[in-house]
């Protein structure tokens, strides 16, 4: 006798997930060409709580496949010892030995969640929102870099406040990433502690800044040594 009716049960199951992600997708798409497009901001948690729905989404993925995996597993040990078992056993005996079968399934399940972690990264859904967010986030980094063209070219231009010390910038280093400027010596009295620090402008995103994402605005440093000249 056969168990095998687990794809009917599972296959919907796996189509509403993928509908689900597709329907993320499009809608961050659809967020942020509206953010563009009528130039406005919103809150940086907003980004992270859509790769947390992405997250939660895989997870649940990944934990019905491997549901699935399981239940396949002893479903074919099933069918194999009862190829096995006297057709004459007591069918008291059989009962008895999967009595605990819900049991068995919650350990074996619990193993191959421990065994085989998700990685996000490697999910094409969560790979696709992940560029949405980076492509935005390039976006505003050329947003803020106008701004500060802008603030320089002006005839009110006064030199920018380091956010990390909050004093005059001495020599300007600006984020490639993010776009936002430091003072030279103060980021990289951080470095000193830290290789990998936090961008310190208040309410950034970005977590992962290293002596190689920053380099110096030449151009900012000229109109800074030229205030200085007239003070």
């Amino acid at each position: 006798m056969s168990h095998r009716n687990i794809d009917h049960n599972f296959t919907p199951l796996n189509e509403k997930i993928h509908q689900t992600i597709e329907c993320i997708l499009e809608l961050s798409k659809q967020l942020f060409e509206e953010k563009i497009k009528y130039d406005t901001k919103f809150d940086d948690n907003v980004k992270q709580q859509l790769k947390k729905i992405m997250e939660n989404l895989i997870d649940s993925e990944h934990r019905l496949s491997l549901q699935y995996d399981v239940l396949n597993s002893i479903n074919n040990q099933i069918d194999a010892d009862e190829e096995i078992n006297d057709q004459s056993s007591n069918i008291f005996e059989k009962i008895d030995k999967y009595r605990d079968i819900g049991k068995l399934f919650d350990e074996h399940l619990q193993q191959s969640l421990q065994a085989n972690l998700v990685d996000y990264k490697n999910h094409n859904g969560y790979r696709k929102l992940l560029r949405l967010v980076e492509d935005d986030d390039r976006h505003e980094s050329q947003q803020n870099t106008s701004g500060d063209i802008e603030m320089m070219e002006s005839e009110e231009f006064s030199i920018p406040i380091d956010p990390i010390c909050r004093t005059l910038i001495n020599i300007p280093v600006r984020n490639k990433r993010c776009g936002h400027l430091y003072d030279q010596e103060n980021l990289f009295n951080l470095f000193r502690k830290n290789s990998t620090i936090k961008c310190p402008v208040t309410g950034c995103s970005n977590k992962k800044v290293t002596a190689n994402d920053v380099e110096e605005d030449s151009r900012l440093k000229i109109l800074i040594e030229k205030a200085r000249e007239k003070e």
